[in-house]
């Protein structure tokens, strides 16, 4: 009696055990399914705000519709995600998820929460115990785990966040509307403070007139001339192609520094 009571025992543990281990795979499998479409759906967003953004920099919308639009996704792909984690805030205890296999299989009703819930303090007669358990661990043999963690929205975040990316990848390789340049831009300045910026650099340097103006001339071997030296020039050159020509100037008053800028290009130390 007592070696059958023991036989009863040991088999009862290892069921027990097995349906310890099968709601913990539902657990791991719901996080990783929610950690994985939390991830899709945040860059499926953000992926879709710079494509936005794309077409309000191509069509020369003011500047700050483009800061709304990449904070507004922003804000709807942080709202999705942690929409997608709840999940994993949900109650994960054995007796909420025997209650949803309940819930699906109406078979086991009672025998599954009866077997969560047996322990030493309200242990029934080990043939009743040994009845319950058995019971409970056949029924979920035939249960898989996809129907109680489904992938479906996992499936379809991974879904939404290939064909964004294909969109983004294929405006940014094949037309004029460049998603990454798009977001480049943002971090410059505005055309007004490039004007303002150059207006105070300007006011910071002095222009000066150059007078005494001499020209120098180096023609090319082909023209067979001599070097020839205009002074007092207007500052005008008219000269062969490939000729060098240095420039002398004076000015009335001295300065450490000066640059040197002809017509619109950019100033050069002098």
């Amino acid at each position: 009696m007592d070696y059958d009571s023991e036989k009863t025992s040991g088999g009862n543990m290892k069921e027990k055990i097995n349906i310890d281990r099968f709601f913990q795979k539902i657990i791991r499998r719901t996080q990783a399914l929610t950690i994985g479409t939390a991830f899709f759906r945040i860059f499926s967003l953000l992926f879709l705000g710079l494509l936005c953004l794309a077409f309000v920099v191509y069509l020369k919308y003011p500047r700050e519709y483009g800061q709304f639009v990449l904070v507004l996704f922003l804000a709807l792909a942080f709202c999705s995600g942690v929409w997608a984690l709840k999940n994993w805030f949900r109650d994960r205890s054995r007796l909420y998820l025997a209650k949803k296999v309940e819930r699906l299989r109406p078979e086991l009703r009672g025998s599954l929460l009866c077997a969560i819930e047996l322990d030493d303090s309200n242990e029934p007669p080990p043939m009743i115990r040994q009845s319950i358990l058995a019971r409970a661990y056949t029924g979920l043999l035939n249960i898989p785990l996809h129907i109680m963690s489904s992938s479906r929205p996992f499936v379809s975040s991974v879904s939404s966040f290939g064909l964004v990316a294909i969109l983004v990848l294929g405006f940014q390789l094949f037309s004029p509307i460049k998603p990454i340049e798009a977001l480049a831009s943002l971090r410059e300045p505005p055309p007004a403070q490039i004007e303002v910026e150059q207006k105070q650099q300007e006011s910071l340097v002095e222009r000066i007139e150059l007078a005494d103006i001499s020209l120098h001339y180096e023609f090319p071997e082909y023209t067979k001339l001599e070097p020839l030296t205009v002074q007092n020039s207007d500052g005008t050159i008219h000269a062969p192609f490939d000729s060098r020509v240095s420039i002398q100037a004076r000015v009335k008053e001295q300065y450490q520094l000066a640059f040197l800028q002809v017509n619109d290009e950019e100033p050069i130390p002098a």
